[in-house]
């Protein structure tokens, strides 16, 4: 799966998860979409998700209506996703109704329509869920900020109580329209931490222990079912965001909620793939496991699998103690420079930009750093992901850095920043004398500890 599958699945999310797969007698569903100012669209299609991207099943062209038309055959209940391209589509449930009839214009067909029926509901659902997704968070940050008010921290635990019983409260209407629907609501549910009455040491533990406890996840009813994937993601996600949780801890708290799925299983694919996604979107050393567990048990020769054994081949190569691939960029007068050209030094590769704030507000710091190690073999490579050469060499005066700077003036398709799997800046990539990784992303007292410890002063 490319990066801009993975990237699209992370903002997906909550906003278009999938639904149950129960056996339904074998039917015809028609999908009418009515679509609004698309005069230059003349084709729309049907999209499924295998777990590591986006297929396309079915295309239809406009009818002398102007509608487009598909026939869905199915014995299940079914999420699909309908438009014009991925990205630009709207998920739809199909097996219960014989006929489902979207509206939406072309050009914000993501905001489709669907009047009445199971998606009518699903959808009423999900606005709920989404609302109190905002008000919890509104609750957090107001609860984060009040922490020696005892007086605004208990008026706010009250809030997150109310909260709670609305979440209750929606499982049981959920159940009151269908039982698959309160599945949907259960697994979206996780009660707060500060209004828990719980053993647990921690808010961590808690959340680990209780992220998926209004739901059954060895239930049947999730078999198959690409939700599993979205909720994983988030799952998995927020673990990655814990400072300080080693990647044994994590791995551990990861194995915890996805071995309660059955091997082998699409659930436990689904789930899978939302974990590997994750550890993806965050370059977490753990994706190269993960996604070999994932070819392991799940694969085929599809061009998802392909794409991922890809993305593993190039991730091993940043593991710590794997060589450092090598690259060359032009330097500010227009020389190449390479990274080989470095060998026998400690060498920090310094991804950063004119235009980055806290990459100029750290580079004081790493000038006295340099400063300080020059003499003891310690080197610095910058690489720019301006676009504006004269922006970057008047950074460089500015800021007075005095070791090697190279780019090739393309932004973020900087090809080695791509290269590196660079998400955001400053990031860093510290390598020994031999070119082999040491560390990635130290800055601040973190690299001067590491330096230290090299240097020995």
């Amino acid at each position: 799966m490319n990066n801009r599958y993975l990237a699209l699945l992370l903002f997906l999310g909550m906003f278009f998860p999938s639904f149950l797969s129960l056996d339904l007698h074998a039917k015809s569903v028609e999908v009418i979409v009515k679509a609004i100012e698309c005069d230059d669209v003349s084709e729309m299609h049907i999209f499924s998700f295998d777990g590591l991207g986006f297929v396309k099943e079915q295309s239809a062209t406009k009818n002398k209506e102007g509608d487009f038309v598909f026939k869905v055959k199915t014995n299940q209940r079914l999420f699909r996703y309908v438009g014009i391209e991925v990205g630009k589509f709207k998920s739809v449930v199909l097996g219960d109704d014989e006929q489902v009839v979207m509206k939406g214009t072309c050009k914000s067909f993501n905001r489709a329509t669907v009047s009445e029926g199971l998606n009518y509901n699903y959808n009423e659902l999900m606005n709920k869920i989404r609302s109190f997704s905002s008000k919890e968070k509104s609750i957090g940050t107001r609860f984060a900020k009040s922490l020696k008010d005892e007086s605004k921290k208990k008026e706010l635990i009250l809030e997150f109580a109310a909260l709670d019983q609305r979440k209750k409260d929606l499982i049981e209407e959920a159940k009151s329209k269908s039982e698959w629907l309160g599945e949907v609501a259960g697994l979206y549910t996780y009660y707060s931490y500060q209004n828990s009455k719980t053993d647990l040491p921690n808010e961590l533990m808690y959340y680990v222990n209780n992220y998926f406890a209004q739901t059954d996840l060895k239930s049947k009813a999730f078999e198959g079912m690409p939700l599993l994937f979205d909720v994983f993601n988030k799952y998995s996600s927020t673990l990655c965001k814990v400072r300080g949780l080693k990647a044994d801890k994590l791995e551990e708290f990861l194995n915890l909620n996805l071995n309660k799925l059955p091997l082998k299983s699409d659930s436990r694919k689904m789930a899978l793939g939302g974990i590997v996604s994750a550890l993806k979107g965050v370059n977490n050393p753990l994706f190269v496991p993960f996604a070999k567990r994932y070819i392991d048990q799940f694969c085929k020769d599809s061009e998802g699998c392909m794409n991922l054994k890809k993305q593993i081949k190039n991730a091993e190569s940043f593991v710590l103690g794997a060589e450092a691939p090598d690259f060359t960029l032009m330097n500010m007068e227009g020389e190449p420079v390479s990274l080989s050209d470095f060998k026998g030094k400690v060498v920090l590769i310094d991804f950063w930009a004119s235009w980055c704030g806290p990459c100029r507000r750290e580079n004081p710091h790493v000038a006295k750093l340099y400063s300080k190690y020059k003499a003891d073999g310690f080197e610095i490579l910058g690489v720019s992901l301006d676009k504006t050469k004269d922006r970057w060499i008047d950074a460089v005066a500015k800021d007075k850095l005095t070791w090697p700077q190279v780019s090739d003036l393309k932004g973020w398709q900087n090809e080695v920043a791509q290269m590196y799997s660079v998400k955001s800046i400053p990031d860093t990539v510290l390598l020994d004398k031999e070119g082999k990784i040491l560390a990635r992303k130290l800055r601040g007292p973190e690299l001067d500890q590491k330096l230290a410890s090299i240097f020995g002063h």
